[in-house]
């Protein structure tokens, strides 16, 4: 039986292999901008051997990615050739195939039913081979792939740390290797939790859950004894604590050990404590519309609006007309903002007043029919449309060339 299920998981694990390397040949996707970012710092590592996301020299160090996943393209790119980013695809393709295999030995060893475990585990690894959602990255110059893989290895390390518990009926000989067993994934742990955070930061909440499973283990085996008593723990219970909080340390101790080398390179380039990428994604002193940020964040509720609104900033003109009209509540509301997003389409022709940065869009009152049409234009409350408003920035700018005459050589 366990010899035909073994053929069942190798077949699987070959599918999942072909399926995978044949998404990112003919699926390949070198759109993303943050691919591009994550290329680039690659490339100066190989080449500049600076930790830098500038595409042209002086090559300023930067912080603005963690240096996970550049360090990962760069080995690529050292093996196989700088921005080979198809061998990149290939070795992705392989690492997922091999997130399907943890994600199937998770399901064996989490299954309680003994009769269970292998159908659990050969489920798991075909609906993880079929998974159109985590396959489709192996094809991008993204950190997804190796992020699952380390998720899932640090999950398993921490599996192995919590099944090395000794019991009661074990020997003082017994209980000693147990510790030690346990101690040891309970590192590996860490050390894989802190090397995925590398990758993305917000894998430290995967981590913080693993330290909280610790906790909450020990807890729920303290409460279910027989013995327990508030604020009078048997022996036993002191010992088990003991030994939660020696693993709970030494899993923290290990986590932070990896983060610290480039918490120091921050502080001493930086002058600042930067453990984590910023949440911004800047380099200290850097403007960030944070306003704007959290304006957006008030009304988006569609995926189609990150784009235009989000990843547009500061490469792209960002149009009033895009706007839906629940991301204001009033016409004084739009009127504003279509100020605002003139200033940011035309920084150079807009004018200092910020209230009369473009024209209302509302239209304003007509006037009475006794009014010429040479009043209209006068009119002190009458304001030009935006074409008009080109028009004017664009004939003042032609006065004034004509005016200045020839520039100095």
């Amino acid at each position: 039986m366990r010899r035909r299920y073994l053929w069942i998981v190798i077949g699987i694990l070959i599918f999942s292999a072909l399926f995978r390397i044949g998404v990112a040949h003919w699926l390949a996707n070198d759109n993303p901008g943050d691919g591009l970012i994550y290329a680039q710092m690659a490339r100066n590592l190989l080449e500049q051997h600076v930790f830098s996301h500038d595409a042209q020299a002086p090559y300023n160090p930067s912080l603005v990615r963690l240096p996970g996943y550049p360090i990962f393209l760069s080995g690529i790119y050292a093996i196989f050739g700088h921005t080979n980013n198809g061998a990149v695809r290939i070795v992705q393709a392989l690492i997922d195939t091999a997130t399907c295999g943890l994600i199937a030995i998770l399901a064996f060893y989490w299954q309680p039913d003994e009769k269970k475990k292998w159908a659990s585990a050969i489920g798991a690894l075909a609906l993880a081979a079929i998974c159109p959602f985590t396959t489709i990255y192996a094809a991008t110059i993204l950190t997804e792939v190796p992020t699952n893989f380390l998720m899932m290895a640090m999950f398993l390390a921490a599996t192995f740390a919590l099944r090395n518990r000794a019991s009661s009926e074990n020997t003082a000989e017994e209980k000693r290797d147990s510790l030690k067993r346990a101690v040891r994934w309970w590192l590996a742990a860490g050390l894989i939790g802190g090397i995925s955070v590398f990758f993305r930061p917000d894998n430290g909440l995967f981590v913080a859950a693993v330290g909280l499973t610790l906790a909450l283990g020990w807890i729920w085996r303290s409460v279910a004894s027989a013995a327990w008593r508030p604020f009078a723990l048997p022996a036993d219970a002191k010992k088990n604590l003991a030994q939660m909080l020696l693993c709970g340390t030494l899993f923290s101790i290990a986590f932070v050990l990896v983060l610290a080398p480039w918490t120091i390179r921050n502080w001493r380039l930086f002058h600042v404590f930067q453990p984590l990428a910023p949440a911004h994604a800047e380099m200290p002193g850097e403007f960030v519309p944070r306003g704007y940020q959290l304006w957006v964040r008030s009304w988006i509720d569609d995926d189609s609006f990150i784009s235009p609104f989000l990843w547009a900033l500061d490469t792209d003109p960002i149009k009033i007309a895009d706007v839906p009209p629940y991301a204001y509540d009033s016409p004084e509301e739009k009127n504003r903002i279509a100020a605002l997003l003139y200033k940011y389409n035309h920084p150079d022709a807009a004018p200092a007043d910020p209230d009369n940065l473009t024209p209302k869009l509302v239209p304003a009152p007509q006037p009475s029919p006794s009014v010429s049409p040479e009043d209209k234009s006068t009119s002190a409350g009458a304001r030009p449309s935006p074409s008009d408003a080109d028009d004017e920035a664009s004939g003042d700018s032609e006065n004034e060339e004509s005016d200045q005459g020839e520039p100095e050589k």
